[in-house]
């Protein structure tokens, strides 16, 4: 027992403070977002509150656990686990306390998320508000399991493409939770049980007399998420982290005459922003951001064969929201370490990273227009849109990860492209809401009232993300790991 205390005191100093714990409580800002949008529309049980709370347990339940177990593992593997690999304490055991935190942290998060909204269906006297908070417990152990195995998962491969495998299954998988095979379908094993609980169906609309969850007993979907639970810890403690092996050569020592060496160059007096951007240039295009770049083009390509309306759909949903909030996190971990030297042998450094990331983003919308198949007048509205509000985006993306980390920004990016999908793709971009679906206005500013709307909105963007990142990138904060 005394053991055990120790590796949770360890672990909750660790993780104290972390980003794990900012993202838990952040459960408390959208929880208010998502209870006043859900006021906006007509209220008459708890239930139709609980309307926006769909977007998170459809599209982002999955990921954002990932998220929470991909910051902690982050965290360890930056910090070498504080030196405790060379100590005499046992490795599977400090993995179960920190996925217990981890749990922990998932059970603040739901708690805000759904508390707000039964605080306020409780005052309101709205019927049927013992539903929300059975709702936010079945959230919470539906997310157990996602979050164990994206611990195991994110220490061989990275957050970043556990997060990419997580929203997959939550989409892609959970769309059929209405299936009669759903029993062999974990991904839709969280979903089948906190959906009827909610009275929703996958689409967010509300359950009806013939749909096969329609006054389900929940015991079978909580024995499979609680089965999912203990295949996720298993997973996240017995899963060793991936090691490189470091294959020495023979060392050969080769002994010469001193070179004859003439006198020492001295430095320009003057260096153009052009060697700058070649400076940036060489530093940020890593592998990783080539192969991310040549697979947007390839997804782009491929999708020539589907109409221009379906094409137009991946590239403002999905394509170009998901790659702002990307391209900084790819970027920045390798810039980070020489920015203080970099601004200080070139003082228009930061002036060429902000304008090396709008011109990705101005490459990657152009490929875009160019397989966009519509008009010409059509995709020159959307390439000049897309600039714009995916230029903000990215910026804004790169303050976040260079402030706050990058599970942060990639937490921003779920939010903004499911609330765009959300409100663009939907019946609501017919309404003055589209104006807060920023990755949209390339798909709903149709007209020529609202393409002038999306202009001056997105010229003020760019405008105010250009210079908060100026400000912020000037003077780098330690992140919060």
């Amino acid at each position: 027992m005394t053991d055990t205390k120790q590796y949770v005191r360890a672990e909750w100093i660790r993780a104290r403070g972390s980003t794990l714990w900012w993202l838990a409580f952040a459960g408390l800002l959208l929880g208010c977002v998502f209870t006043v949008f859900g006021m906006g529309f007509q209220v008459e049980t708890a239930s139709d509150l609980m309307n926006w709370h769909g977007l998170l347990i459809t599209g982002m339940a999955a990921p954002l656990a990932a998220l929470f177990a991909g910051s902690a593992e982050a965290r360890e593997r930056t910090a070498r686990s504080g030196g405790t690999a060379w100590r005499p304490v046992s490795a599977r055991a400090t993995r179960a306390v920190r996925l217990l935190i981890v749990w922990a942290a998932l059970a603040v998060f739901y708690l805000l998320v759904f508390g707000v909204t039964w605080v306020v269906a409780l005052l309101l006297g709205y019927e049927g508000s013992s539903q929300v908070a059975l709702a936010g417990l079945f959230a919470w152990v539906g997310a157990l399991g996602a979050a164990g195995l994206a611990a195991g998962v994110s220490r061989r491969i990275g957050v970043l493409p556990t997060i990419g495998i997580a929203a997959v299954c939550n989409l892609g998988l959970g769309f059929f939770v209405d299936r009669d095979w759903w029993w062999f379908n974990p991904a839709a094993w969280p979903l089948r049980l906190v959906l009827p609980a909610m009275g929703k169906q996958f689409n967010l609309l509300p359950l009806e007399p013939g749909s096969p969850m329609y006054g389900e007993s929940p015991l079978p979907a909580l024995g499979l998420c609680l089965l999912l639970a203990a295949a996720g810890f298993a997973c996240a403690v017995l899963m060793e982290p991936r090691t490189v092996r470091l294959r020495r050569k023979p060392e050969t020592h080769q002994v010469s005459a001193p070179k004859a060496t003439g006198p020492a160059v001295a430095r320009p007096t003057h260096v153009g922003f052009g060697a700058a951007l070649r400076g940036i240039h060489r530093a940020a295009l890593t592998p990783a951001l080539v192969a991310a770049l040549a697979l947007t083009v390839l997804v782009m390509v491929f999708a020539i064969r589907y109409p221009a309306e379906v094409r137009h759909a991946l590239d403002s949903y999905a394509l170009l929201p998901v790659g702002a909030g990307v391209l900084p996190t790819l970027i920045w971990p390798r810039l980070r370490p020489a920015w203080a030297l970099m601004q200080i042998e070139h003082p228009m450094t930061l002036t060429a990273l902000r304008t090396w990331v709008l011109a990705v983003v101005a490459l990657v919308a152009a490929a875009a227009a160019a397989t966009g198949g519509g008009a010409p007048d059509d995709e020159a509205r959307r390439f000049v849109l897309a600039v714009l509000t995916t230029g903000a985006l990215a910026l804004f993306a790169l303050i976040v990860t260079a402030r706050f980390g990058v599970a942060w920004a990639l937490a921003a990016t779920i939010v903004w492209t499911i609330f765009s999908v959300t409100i663009g793709g939907d019946v609501l971009a017919s309404t003055p809401l589209w104006i807060l679906a920023v990755p949209a206005w390339p798909e709903v500013a149709d007209t020529t009232v609202r393409f002038a709307i999306a202009f001056i909105a997105g010229v003020v963007l760019l405008a105010a993300a250009w210079a908060g990142a100026g400000r912020a990138l000037k003077g780098i904060a330690p992140l919060r790991r």
